[in-house]
């Protein structure tokens, strides 16, 4: 017998905030906010009351903090700007630092986050992208600014 998946609703975060929000202020009973915004009084209720958090999202809790992956993210683009874009490899034994040195739990083999965790951070952050690295031969690697004055 397949089993089937239970459906979670989600709710604009805007619309709780203002359902509980008027709950608490008297502005709304529970039946009222519920029929208003379109949510069981059990959640409103769970919320206000504080069995429930009033900001929550479905699915494990992230690895890294917002901070923390706002910080990497300008890493890595600092580090490429002045010409040392960190390898896959890289990123990863950053990421594994920050962990070991937190000593917090993680789902990761050995602390270390493997390609699916790498390939879903770059979907999260567009603007980063992975390249091939270009090897110049020594002619390029030699220009400066002065020889190129020189020939103008």
């Amino acid at each position: 017998m397949a089993q089937v998946r239970q459906q979670y609703r989600t709710y604009s975060q805007d619309a709780v905030n203002r359902a509980v929000g008027g709950i608490q202020k008297g502005e709304f009973t529970f039946k009222g906010a519920s029929k208003q915004f379109g949510f069981p009084r059990s959640t409103l209720q769970d919320k206000v009351k504080g069995r429930a958090p009033v900001v929550a999202s479905s699915g494990p809790s992230a690895t890294l903090t917002q901070a923390e992956k706002q910080l990497l993210e300008e890493y890595i683009t600092k580090m490429s700007k002045i010409g040392y874009g960190l390898t896959k490899r890289q990123l990863l034994d950053e990421v594994q630092t920050i962990i070991e040195k937190d000593g917090r739990p993680n789902p990761f083999k050995d602390n270390r986050p493997g390609r699916d965790w790498y390939q879903r951070f770059l979907r999260r952050h567009p603007n980063l992208r992975e390249r091939i690295s270009e090897n110049l031969g020594k002619e390029r690697a030699g220009v400066t600014e002065e020889k190129i004055k020189q020939v103008v």
